[in-house]
């Protein structure tokens, strides 16, 4: 009879694991040795079964778990397949390449940040400003931006606003209107739609791929997606709009990197179970999200750095630390 999740939890956390994030910092639960660089001194006891054996063991008590719902495998196969998908992907270089070097880090920030106080203003729910921001980018992975100054970039940014919350709820239009938009970005009534229809042409009217929201949600639905886990890690999630290097991570990884944050963020020190759980269930391992969760860590150490950072970060309400371990 397979081993019961609960108990393998509790026995990992019994378990060193000694992994190493790309810049050589320490995980949870060890601390180096005085004079060698690359090994290890374990706080906890010598397990009896390896790390690589407990993880297999706790995949394998998953699985059996998720068995419990029929179609909890086709959900999120699906998931994981759309995310591939190269059409709903938007280029990791395209400021340098489609833009050609002529909209900046900085300006993309600032317009990400402006939509997120137009999707505040307009009471939106957050899932529609991550699906309006990779909208953009895929727009402007395909097409380049003919006058970049910012009343052109805004007018971009409120028609994918627009049109993604449309998508996400039809029940919008009744509270915001192409007028309101056009107030909003300082342009004529008819101009929002025609830049509604521009970036849809340029997407092909594909908008229906799956976000860091989505998946936040996703990876946490056995918590019930209740908790402060959750609300941090779509926090988390949300700041990570903001950075242009997290175009290149899959939005599953901005999620798994945002999940493991914030339960290191909250739960106990040294509760390994906590964060290994919801690395098998995302698919990742450690060293795979390093590059995400150090972009993530950057951006709370360099608040000023990033347009609008310090506003979303306030828009939490609550305060947490991401000190580096």
């Amino acid at each position: 009879m397979t081993q019961s999740v609960a108990s393998i939890l509790s026995e990992i956390d019994r378990t060193p694991v000694p992994i190493r994030l790309r810049d050589g910092r320490h995980q949870l639960g060890l601390e180096s040795t005085p004079h060698r660089r690359d090994e290890h001194r374990a706080i906890y006891p010598s397990p009896t079964r390896s790390p690589q054996e407990l993880c297999s063991l706790l995949a394998v008590a998953m699985e059996e778990d998720a068995e419990d719902d029929p179609y909890d495998a086709d959900i999120d196969a699906t998931l994981r397949a759309m995310e591939k998908d190269p059409a709903e992907r938007p280029s990791p270089s395209y400021l340098r390449t489609t833009q050609a070097g002529q909209m900046s880090v900085a300006a993309r920030a600032e317009l990400v940040a402006w939509m997120h106080d137009f999707s505040e203003h307009c009471r939106l729910a957050p899932r529609d400003l991550h699906r309006a921001v990779r909208c953009v980018d895929r727009f402007l992975s395909a097409r380049k931006l003919d006058g970049g100054e910012r009343r052109r970039l805004r007018l971009l940014g409120a028609a994918a606003v627009f049109a993604a919350s449309k998508y996400e709820d039809a029940s919008t239009t009744v509270t915001l209107s192409a007028v309101d938009v056009a107030g909003r970005a300082g342009s004529t009534g008819r101009e929002p739609l025609d830049a509604e229809r521009e970036l849809l042409a340029a997407l092909g009217h594909r908008l229906g791929g799956p976000t860091a929201d989505t998946f936040v949600d996703h990876l946490t639905r056995r918590d019930h997606q209740e908790g402060e886990v959750w609300r941090l890690a779509h926090h988390l999630a949300d700041l990570t709009l903001l950075d242009y290097r997290c175009v290149a991570f899959p939005p599953s990884a901005v999620a798994a990197s945002a999940i493991v944050l914030a339960r290191r963020a909250l739960c106990p020190d040294h509760d390994v179970s906590s964060w290994l759980a919801d690395l098998i269930a995302a698919g990742y391992k450690l060293e795979e999200l390093a590059g995400c969760m150090d972009a993530i860590y950057e951006m709370h150490e360099l608040v000023g750095v990033w347009p609008g950072c310090d506003q979303m970060m306030a828009s939490y309400g609550k305060k947490y630390s991401l000190s580096r371990r």
